[in-house]
């Protein structure tokens, strides 16, 4: 046997098989299968990180008409760290859009999206890409009030398995016109109040306002106390409350004086209580419609009894209503001054004394936003329920109150 022959047979053998095992590797590395390397695709937003799936639909609502764009913070996140730099890239995936859109299928123009060209490689020995921003450009051709569908994709990395589904992220785009709604409101019931955590102390001039929207009057079947659902204010003075004796409990009531219209439950109404101290007249509107007129001192300071929402005198005279934007002035509201802003004020108006839109809470206080400090305080009225403030997403936006 020719030895040189065998050795060269066997270096070339030897050969062979390690160029077919490098081949191998580098097809395993490519998925990741052999290092279990996979990569997903992470949400970064302002409180947390999000793993992405196509199953949940991330909604994006421009409410302000000058906004141009908008950005979205996305990263590539590893299993395991490597010892090279990897190179990532985001693309926008239409079919995904529409397999998963589950309905909204209009999809937003490519051309309003825009994903860097350069991106910063995951560095060696880290798992997670710096953020990547995407930009959504909010140009004419995004038409107001019609919801888009897009998704991002992030696109195959070598050696990494992408973790599907969760390598795409699936948004919905709703560019809404400068429409003032209210959203949200605070939904009150009998078994809870409202106190201030500190009194009014302001004497003078003085307007009351609130949207309410009673969910259930008293009546001779529940009658209560007297058929009294309390709207707000003072016990024996400054008060406005639906029903007494006598009087129906869809009625209101103005510091005593019956308000001759009666209130539909499941309905919105705007009230406002306003009060001259000159010359002690007090005008109550309904919907920016003037409904009385009368002369009786009043005061929003307490005397004995305090100010509340939901109470007055007793435990028994709560109120079964969604409450929103209510406000207390230290001045008389004109008409139309009502009339201009019952969805919506500008909480830096130096003429609140106190306002509250009930539409977010924190536990059991609504803060005023005035920054006056007359945050509203939930307090348990009858029962033994902890308070908490109960904020409802109305099932639709209220944009009138005309009936």
């Amino acid at each position: 046997m020719n030895t040189n022959n065998w050795v060269c047979k066997s270096i070339v053998l030897l050969l062979i098989s390690l160029a077919l095992a490098s081949c191998d590797k580098e097809k395993h590395l490519e998925g990741g299968e052999l290092t279990e390397q996979s990569a997903t695709l992470e949400i970064i937003t302002k409180d947390k990180t999000e793993l992405a799936d196509p199953y949940t639909l991330r909604s994006i609502e421009i409410d302000k008409p000058e906004i141009e764009q908008t950005t979205i913070d996305l990263r590539a996140h590893l299993t395991l760290s490597t010892e090279g730099e990897k190179a990532i890239s985001i693309s926008i995936d239409e079919e995904a859009a529409k397999k998963y859109s589950k309905g909204n299928v209009k999809l937003l123009p490519s051309s309003a999206i825009s994903i860097p060209k350069e991106i910063t490689p995951i560095p060696a020995f880290a798992v997670t890409s710096e953020p990547i921003s995407v930009t959504i450009n909010l140009t004419d051709e995004i038409e107001f009030d019609e919801i888009y569908t897009f998704a991002l994709r992030l696109d195959p990395i070598n050696g990494a398995k992408m973790n599907k589904p969760n390598d795409v992220v699936i948004f919905t785009l709703l560019r809404e016109e400068n429409k003032v709604q209210v959203k949200k409101a605070v939904l009150l019931t009998r078994d809870f109040y409202f106190d201030l955590a500190k009194d009014f102390s302001h004497r003078g001039d003085f307007t009351m306002e609130c949207l309410v929207n009673a969910q259930k009057f008293r009546d001779s079947e529940d009658e209560g106390e007297a058929q009294i659902s309390t709207l707000m204010g003072i016990e024996g003075g400054t008060l406005l409350r639906f029903g007494d004796a006598g009087v129906p409990g869809n009625k209101l009531q103005a510091a005593g004086e019956v308000i001759d219209l009666p209130f539909e439950t499941k309905a919105w109404y705007h009230v406002a209580f306003t009060y001259e101290a000159a010359t002690q007249i007090v005008t109550v509107y309904i919907d920016g419609e003037m409904k009385s007129s009368f002369r009786k001192p009043c005061s929003i300071v307490p005397r004995g009894d305090k100010w509340y929402i939901g109470r007055s005198y007793s435990g028994g005279r709560g109120l079964y209503a969604m409450l929103a934007e209510v406000r207390v002035w230290k001045s008389v509201r004109k008409p139309a001054e009502l009339l201009e802003h019952m969805l919506k004020e500008d909480p830096t108006n130096p003429a609140l004394l106190a306002y509250w839109k009930m539409d977010a809470a924190e536990g059991a206080t609504v803060t005023d936003l005035t920054g006056n400090g007359h945050d509203l305080v939930l307090r348990v009225q009858q029962g033994s329920a902890d308070p908490k403030v109960n904020v409802v997403t109305l099932d639709s936006p209220l944009e009138s109150v005309e009936k």
